[in-house]
This record gives structure tokens, C-alpha cells and sequence, in this order.
């Protein structure tokens, strides 16, 4: 009897305390992030400052509380059943920027509000009272679930099977909870619970990782304006395709594209109307190319296309369809209307081009002939 108080006792004084280091990791992460001002970053933050309230509250709540062998029926324990499965559910919601309805989460909330009205039915049930307690949590953790394994196939983002696994044991247990009562103690399933409760915090902060991994990564290589590729993305992705083209003697051609007179956009309407004629541009790519293609921000006002599996009378006919198309757009600002023009330079693939760099320098040239040829023109290098 002794032995078994003292790991209750145990359990009883450590869990508190990992749950405490877990809040203070994740307020030094809130914190840190509100500090760098990155907007890629503010779902993060606000995740992260969520579950800092979250489980805050769930430690006040084990250290006020000191006898946990009964967990009585009260408002308190209606609030908490209520206010966490919420809290957690929102987190998620926040950190990858889902929209819904303002309808799911009043839904959420009030069949949770329902659902503590249960063990007034009869206060002997205990049925009605761990229904009443697991019923959202369990909801909750499911959809927590589902958005993971959602994120994972989408953005194959980071640890996001291991934070499933762990929440899906913890979600496994709280599904089981009434049933075990007639095999184990219940002292013994509530200290298994509170154990369980430091595996939940760990996937959430394994998200937290990974999701961060995950932004950092495509901060590196992504351009934040028009959410295209950056140089370094650029010169990467086309090294690889051009071994694979030299490999398989496969057709391969690059495109360099510069928006023609663009300061003098900049100098008209401001260098706000010069980012959304930027993003306007990024629009047209996305619009006119193939999914195989590798669309990206060079720097300034030049963009690029590496475009595999293409050969030279194929890469004219795509470029000056995109130049057509850039022609074409007006961009809306304020009360003006803007309109641009592009020049183009192609290069394709030869048996020469033994660099990368060889490659884009006849790119290159094509491009600044076509601006010398009076601009909004498409060039091909020769050999």
C-alpha cells in the first residue's frame, strides 16, 4: 500500500511539473516568434500561445486540486471538459490557417454545454459523468487527428504520423476509459491518464517542430512576394533536371523573363502598385504552364522557367503565348489600371553546356537582345 501512494504521489508531483516545462517551452516559442515580426510565422505563434493558455490552466487546475483519486462533478469540471477539447481544437485551426464556418466551432461549444448536463440526469451514473468529460475531448482529438493526416498528404509536413500516433493512443485510451473501469482501480486509470496527458502535449509540440521545419524550409526556398520559387530553389531544381536531361539525351529549355519598363511603374503608382503588378505577373505563370514546370522569382523584376522534356519550337510557342498573356492582363490599383509588357530570352539544352551556368548566360543574352530589339520580344539563343 505504502509502494503504491508513493508512485501516486509520484505521478501526482512530476506531471505537473512536465506539463509546466511543456507551457514554458511553448511560451518561449510564442515569445520568440511575436519577436521576429515574420508573417509566415504569426500561425505558429498563435498556436503556440493557445496551448501556452491551455495547458497554464490545466497545471492551476492539478496543483489547486490536491486529491485526484475522485474527480467530482462540478462547474469547474464542466468548464474544463468544455473550454479545453475547444481550446486545443481552435490551436490547430489557427496554425494551418483553416477557414470554416463560424457555425462549427458554436456547434462545437454548445454540444460540449450539452453534454455536461448529463450527470444531473442521475448523479450516481458514472457513465453519464465520463460521457460527459471524454465525449468532446474525444471529438476534439479525432479532428485533430483527421486535420494531421490531412496537412500530412497535402504538405508533407514533418512529424505529422508520430504527433497522430501519440494523440491516437491517448484518443484510444479516453475511448476505453468506462470500459477498463471494471478491469483496473481507478486510482490506477487516473494516474495512466495523467501519464497520457504529458504524451498529448508532447505530439502537439512535435507539431509545433515540425510545422516550423516545415515554414522554415519553405522560406529558404520560396520567393514571399509571389510565393514562387526563389534563385536559390531555381539553380537547384535546375541542376538536377539538366543532369536527368543529359542522362536520357532529353530535350530541356530555360526561360528568363523580365517586365519591361518596370521602375517606371514603381516611380507612376508606388512600390505597392509595383508588388501587385509583381503578383499579378507570378499569376499569369501559374496560369499559362505546366505543372512540371519550375516557375521562379529571380530577383527584382526578373522571373524563370526551367521547363523539362521541351524543346526549342515548343519553348517559342510557350513563351510567346505567355507574353501575349502578360500583355493582356491590366492590374487593378486603386483607381488605376496597369498594364505590362515582357521580354523573354530562351536557351535550350546543348551537347556544350557543361555548366549550369553556361546555360543561363545564352539565356541571358537572349534576354538583353530582345530588350535591345525594342522589348516585349521573345529571343532564342543560338549556338
Amino acid at each position: 500500500m505504502v509502494e503504491q501512494n508513493s508512485v501516486a504521489l509520484s505521478l501526482t508531483a512530476t506531471v505537473p511539473i512536465g506539463l509546466a516545462a511543456y507551457t514554458l517551452t511553448f511560451a518561449a516559442i510564442t515569445f520568440q516568434l511575436m519577436r521576429t515580426g515574420e508573417r509566415d510565422l504569426r500561425s505558429v505563434g498563435q498556436f503556440s500561445l493557445i496551448i501556452t493558455f491551455h495547458y497554464l490552466l490545466l497545471v492551476i487546475i492539478l496543483v489547486a486540486v490536491p486529491d485526484k483519486e475522485q474527480i467530482a462533478f462540478g462547474l469547474p469540471t464542466a468548464i474544463a471538459s468544455t473550454l479545453f477539447p475547444f481550446l486545443r481544437l481552435f490551436a490547430i485551426w489557427k496554425l494551418f490557417e483553416l477557414k470554416t464556418r463560424r457555425a462549427v466551432p458554436v456547434c462545437f461549444v454548445l454540444s460540449s454545454i450539452v453534454l455536461q448536463f448529463l450527470p444531473l440526469f442521475d448523479l450516481t451514473s458514472k457513465f453519464f459523468f465520463y460521457t460527459a468529460i471524454f465525449l468532446p475531448d474525444l471529438i476534439s482529438s479525432s479532428l485533430v487527428c483527421l486535420i494531421l493526416i490531412s496537412q500530412k498528404s497535402q504538405k508533407s509536413f514533418f512529424g505529422a504520423w508520430m504527433s497522430v500516433f501519440m494523440l491516437g493512443v491517448f484518443l484510444i485510451f479516453e475511448a476505453l476509459y468506462f470500459p477498463l473501469m471494471n478491469l483496473l482501480e481507478e486510482q490506477l486509470l487516473s494516474d495512466i491518464y495523467l501519464s497520457l496527458s504529458v504524451l498529448e502535449v508532447t505530439a502537439l509540440l512535435t507539431v509545433t517542430f515540425g510545422y516550423l521545419v516545415g515554414k522554415f524550409k519553405l522560406m529558404a526556398t520560396t520567393d514571399a512576394l509571389t510565393e514562387l520559387s526563389n534563385r536559390r530553389m531555381f539553380t537547384e531544381k535546375s541542376t538536377d533536371l539538366i543532369k536527368l536531361s543529359r542522362r536520357y539525351n532529353h530535350p530541356f529549355a530555360i526561360m528568363i523573363f523580365d517586365i519591361d519598363y518596370f521602375k517606371r511603374i514603381n516611380d507612376t503608382f508606388g512600390h505597392a502598385a509595383g508588388d501587385e503588378a509583381l503578383r499579378a505577373f507570378a499569376t499569369v505563370l501559374r496560369n499559362h504552364t505546366r505543372e512540371v514546370d519550375v516557375l521562379s522569382r529571380l530577383g527584382g523584376e526578373e522571373f524563370g522557367i526551367l521547363m523539362p522534356e521541351t524543346d526549342l519550337p515548343e519553348a517559342l510557342h510557350a513563351a510567346e503565348r505567355l507574353r501575349q498573356a502578360v500583355e493582356s492582363v491590366k492590374v487593378n490599383f486603386k483607381t488605376n489600371q496597369i498594364s505590362m509588357t515582357t521580354s523573354i530570352g530562351i536557351a535550350t539544352l546543348h551537347e556544350s553546356d557543361e555548366e549550369l551556368h553556361t546555360l543561363l548566360s545564352r539565356a541571358d543574352q537572349s534576354l538583353y537582345q530582345a530588350k535591345a530589339m525594342g522589348r516585349n520580344q521573345v529571343v532564342a539563343s543560338e549556338f
